[in-house]
């Protein structure tokens, strides 16, 4: 089996994401991102949650400068490929909305 590499043009960032919908499922679990860029992500999936081809929404949370907000990267899209090896999944963004919120705030 292949090693999945990141697509190109994709910066190695490690931001915490909430995985909220997967397929059809109300599943809520967190994974990190290892890579992204405009369309896409590259996920760090150690429990292979993740298959081919489920549509996805999930949120990453962003680094801010101010404290006491939080900013996140609302998202929808679909698992594109898998590297069970190394446990990585590469998921496209497909639609995304950013969200501004007070930190502790439910979104």
């Amino acid at each position: 089996m292949m090693a999945l590499e990141p697509v190109r043009n994709m910066f190695n960032l490690r931001l915490p994401v909430t995985v909220k919908e997967l397929g059809h499922a109300g599943m809520s679990f967190n994974l990190q991102v290892a890579a992204i860029n405009s369309n896409s992500v590259m996920l760090s999936d150690p429990m292979q949650e993740l298959r081919r081809g489920q549509f996805i929404s999930f949120s990453i949370t962003l680094p801010t400068g101010g404290a006491g907000e939080t900013v996140r990267l609302q998202c929808r899209g679909r698992v594109l490929a898998l590297d069970r090896v190394g446990c990585m999944s590469l998921v496209s963004i497909d639609k995304k909305e950013f969200m501004r919120a007070k930190a502790g705030a439910a979104n």
